[in-house]
């Protein structure tokens, strides 16, 4: 059963850094275009539309946001949180393409890549976010992260709603929370999402009231990492600190981990 669970927001998204309108950065077949020369591109990205849209895309994640899911994952080992090789840890992703990209990156670099699947839980998506499920191309992109296809989601893609409401949201997030921890073969869970979900976590543990006002207010807090470990059958949880790293080649580009 489930004793640490680590809860995270996917690093860095090209639509973070370029805005909205990433998608017109990249060709018709997704290659960057050649007079776009900023290194925080990907040369190439996957272009999944978002479900009832024809001009939105999933926004995957930019260079910097490739590297510090490694970068992450290694720190986490060294604040003994995480262990390389460790099979009974289980990586969590909500189905969209930053978090499958964070997912397989962590996975890579605990070595778990070759012995563990993504378990892709649609019910770790954003508040109001809806997938296309018969989109067979997209189906097709996400498989090539290494997805469980034994794992049995507690949430289907066609039960998400974009009217959803801040009670539907807070109840599919208990239901995925107490399946991932009721979980027999699992003693460390890492589970990557969105903001919004690392906020509904802190009151999923905190047991406090969480309504429209709250969760607003709360909205700085979404790019935390949250900690939970289980004593004496009670749940504990903390936020991971940030630790500023300096690059000593250019003190200007400040590295941020956690202690």
């Amino acid at each position: 059963m489930v004793q640490k669970i680590l809860t995270m927001r996917h690093f860095e998204s090209v639509e973070d850094v370029f805005g909205k309108k990433w998608r017109f950065l990249f060709d018709k077949d997704g290659y960057r275009l050649e007079e776009e020369k900023d290194a925080n591109l990907p040369d190439q990205v996957s272009l999944v539309r978002k479900a009832g849209t024809t001009d939105r895309f999933e926004s995957p994640l930019s260079c910097v946001g490739q590297i510090f899911a490694r970068l992450g994952a290694r720190r986490f080992c060294e604040l003994s949180i995480l262990r390389q090789k460790c099979t009974s840890q289980a990586v969590y992703s909500c189905p969209c393409m930053a978090c499958l990209q964070t997912s397989c990156a962590m996975l890579k670099t605990l070595l778990l890549a070759n012995v563990k699947k993504i378990r892709v839980e649609p019910g770790l998506a954003d508040f109001r976010c809806t997938f296309d499920s018969t989109d067979s191309k997209a189906e097709e992109i996400r498989k090539v992260f290494g997805i469980d296809g034994k794992y049995q989601p507690v949430i289907s893609k066609d039960s998400l709603k974009p009217n959803e409401t801040i009670e539907n949201f807070r109840e599919r997030h208990k239901l995925v929370m107490d399946s991932i921890i009721a979980n027999q073969s699992t003693t460390t869970a890492i589970i990557v999402t969105h903001s919004a979900n690392v906020i509904t976590h802190m009151h999923y543990f905190s047991k406090e009231p969480l309504d429209e006002t709250t969760f607003k207010d709360k909205t700085k807090l979404g790019n935390s990492v949250i900690f939970a470990k289980k004593r004496n059958d009670v749940w504990k949880w903390k936020t991971i600190k940030q630790l500023k790293l300096t690059n000593p080649k250019n003190e200007k580009f400040p590295i941020h981990l956690w202690d």
